[in-house]
């Protein structure tokens, strides 16, 4: 391993909450079949909550190559992404270690694999991101909500920074007794970064302190029996 390079094994999702893991399976689902990619929205709760790294970092390299994750003889071509961290705000990377990860699609000569909704990264892009699960050996991408997860980040020359979603090849739906229903895109519209930023660190205070008191709760339960 590089010296300061994150390599993040995957984790289970027993506990994660049913919605949340159709949201998963009909949001990969719907990328691959269709042009346009039909995605469920995910609030700011449940992209912290699938979330297992958020940080603020600058992509300092992209590269791909043939992957058989499957181990079925049928190779796809994998895009690794490698990410500095400049802030992290959940998941514990220091500042300086680069994260890797790596997402289906991407072009190798003359071959292109390209997976409508699914963020496109270059090298030098400063990037707000949303990780979770088996970063760097994935069926389909670590990326929570597709380009829900994944924020632009614009600096003006005095130093002021900016976000905003990409979701020009997104539509959304949102369930509806377990059947998608047509939703209104989410804002696409640039935030000032450190807003975004103080909202989400609110929404992750919030889920550890009640991660606390439930597990608290559970102990004190257990102690009586």
């Amino acid at each position: 391993m590089i010296a300061g390079q994150v390599n993040i094994p995957s984790r289970g999702r027993d506990s994660m909450p049913k919605r949340l893991a159709t949201i998963a399976a009909v949001t990969a689902t719907a990328a691959i079949l269709c042009h346009a990619a039909t995605l469920i929205k995910l609030s700011d709760a449940e992209l912290v909550s699938h979330g297992d790294h958020i940080l603020l970092g600058t992509v300092t390299r992209v590269s791909t190559s043939w992957e058989d994750p499957d181990g079925d003889g049928k190779s796809q071509i994998y895009t690794t992404i490698e990410v500095r961290v400049e802030q992290s705000l959940k998941g514990g990377d220091r500042p300086g270690e680069t994260v890797t990860f790596r997402q289906l699609g991407g072009r190798i000569g003359n071959m292109a694999t390209n997976i409508p909704g699914l963020p496109k990264f270059s090298e030098g892009d400063s990037t707000l991101l949303f990780l979770e699960g088996s970063l760097t050996n994935p069926h389909y991408s670590p990326i929570p909500g597709l380009a829900q997860g994944r924020w632009l980040v614009r600096t003006e020359n005095d130093g002021s920074r900016f976000a905003r979603r990409d979701f020009s090849d997104s539509t959304f739906v949102r369930l509806d007794e377990n059947q998608p229903v047509e939703d209104v895109k989410p804002s696409e519209a640039e935030e000032v970064l450190a807003d975004v930023i103080a909202r989400f660190q609110k929404e992750i205070d919030k889920q550890a302190a009640e991660k606390k008191f439930n597990g608290s709760r559970q102990g004190q339960e257990d102690s009586k029996k």
